[in-house]
């Protein structure tokens, strides 16, 4: 199914996740870097992130998995990679959300049931998600000008 493909070792992805209804998921330069913060703890031992960009009501990243070798020496490695992976994702923003609902004393869900990926097949699949990542701000009216 488009946007649910199962996490693979040594493949490239790009990740979508947006905030429940119009609830804003950082209010604040320190809410980006705290979420930085827990990507790296939580991402780093099972991906490395290419590119990446974080908006006030949603995300977009791109990255590639590590390889099979270094996926299984993760000590919550069970035989499942895709359950590895979604399992840190799952972590980072339940942290986040945890942090980000204390802080502004609100309850509930923050993000969407799930995070969509998409499988980058080729080398010119990867460019445009690259350029549509970086110039996704501008689309959506966030910033005029792709270095902000």
């Amino acid at each position: 199914m488009k946007g649910l493909e199962k996490f693979q070792p040594d493949i490239f992805y790009h990740l979508v996740n947006h905030a429940v209804g119009d609830e804003s998921l950082f209010r604040t330069d320190e809410n980006y870097h705290y979420f930085l913060r827990k990507y790296a703890y939580y991402i780093s031992s099972v991906s490395d992130t290419v590119c990446y960009c974080l908006m006030p009501n949603h995300i977009h990243i791109r990255i590639r998995t590590h390889s099979e070798e270094v996926l299984q020496k993760h000590q919550k490695y069970k035989g499942d990679f895709h359950k590895l992976i979604m399992q840190q994702i799952s972590n980072l923003l339940n942290a986040y959300t945890k942090a980000y609902n204390k802080k502004y004393e609100r309850k509930g869900a923050l993000w969407v049931d799930y995070t969509k990926r998409f499988e980058i097949e080729t080398d010119r699949h990867l460019t445009t998600v690259i350029n549509y990542i970086h110039q996704n701000p501008i689309k959506h009216g966030f910033t005029q000008n792709l270095n902000d």
